[in-house]
């Protein structure tokens, strides 16, 4: 999973989730999320573009542990490729996470972002 640090933001998109559901779904980002213990679950604002235009809502966000074995403090490019290269969770590699994340993130016309950078990185050297 990819969190915020202090001081960050992100460009992506937000689900929406019944009512009714919020709870379980809760629930169950918070398990599958939670399994190193690296991120702290926040209520946080977004603010959202749209056709209906503009507006805030609050959302469950993971925000990164800056005291947590695993957060990685800002590295270049080359540096974050060659960890990603190596690493792999419970999901997967983290290689195939990035690809996607990257992929997923360009479906919404977001591109030229740090993810992508390393996507490039990971495409040259496969």
């Amino acid at each position: 999973m990819l969190g915020l640090a202090r001081g960050g933001s992100c460009n992506g998109m937000a689900l929406r989730v019944a009512r009714g559901e919020r709870h379980a779904a809760a629930a169950y980002l918070i398990k599958r999320e939670m399994l190193n213990n690296a991120y702290r679950p926040a209520v946080k604002k977004l603010h959202l573009r749209g056709e209906g235009g503009d507006r805030v809502v609050e959302a469950l966000t993971f925000l990164s542990k800056p005291d947590h074995p695993q957060f990685a403090p800002p590295l270049s490019i080359r540096d974050i490729t060659a960890v990603v290269v190596e690493a792999k969770g419970a999901g997967g590699r983290n290689r195939d996470y990035v690809l996607n994340t990257a992929r997923h993130l360009s479906r919404f016309d977001i591109e030229r972002t740090e993810i992508h950078r390393v996507a490039d990185q990971l495409r040259r050297i496969s």
